[in-house]
């Protein structure tokens, strides 16, 4: 049993060893090319005709153009599309409880606190804000939009850029 125990740790033994020195040889073998790029651009940085130093950048960075298709097929894996339709946008709909102590002074808001409270006021002076009452944990958030009815029923303002661009 004794002589199992020790063959078996002269085995685990043998292996890290061997493995150790697969390390130290590749680690040598980078360094050997850290050694070697690093002496071409300490060439490179001596060289007086412009022509020579751009081809010469072009020859070493040739592994960066595996690199960038790699870098390609990945963001391609990724594939986040910023939504552009309705449906795209209703996935991060939900319905809010705003916040009446965030409420900008000329804002009135229903019972429930769901919605804004028209006023006798044909226009706002000013463009009011509030916050929602709980806090959102999406990762994404998309400005609100604003409609505020004209004399008439038509729309003053469609969006908050466009809202706070007419005011100023």
């Amino acid at each position: 049993m004794r002589s199992e125990v020790k063959e078996l740790i002269r085995d685990q033994e043998k292996a890290e060893v061997s493995r150790a020195e697969r390390l130290l040889e590749r680690l040598e073998q980078e360094i050997a090319e850290l050694r070697r790029r690093d002496a071409e651009l300490e060439q490179f940085s001596h060289t007086e005709d412009d022509i020579h130093f751009l081809q010469s950048c072009q020859a070493t960075g040739g592994h960066l153009q595996g690199e960038f298709v790699k870098i390609s097929q990945t963001v391609n894996k990724v594939h986040i599309l910023e939504p552009r339709i309705r449906e795209d946008f209703l996935q991060y709909s939900c319905q809010l409880t705003l916040d009446p102590n965030t409420a900008n002074r000329h804002l009135r808001l229903s019972e429930g606190n769901r919605e804004r409270v028209q006023e006798k006021r044909k226009w706002f002076k000013e463009c009011g804000q509030l916050l929602r009452e709980r806090r959102m944990t999406y990762t994404i958030m998309f400005p609100a939009i604003l409609i505020v009815n004209a004399p008439g029923g038509q729309r003053r303002f469609e969006d908050l850029k466009k809202a706070q661009a007419f005011i100023r």
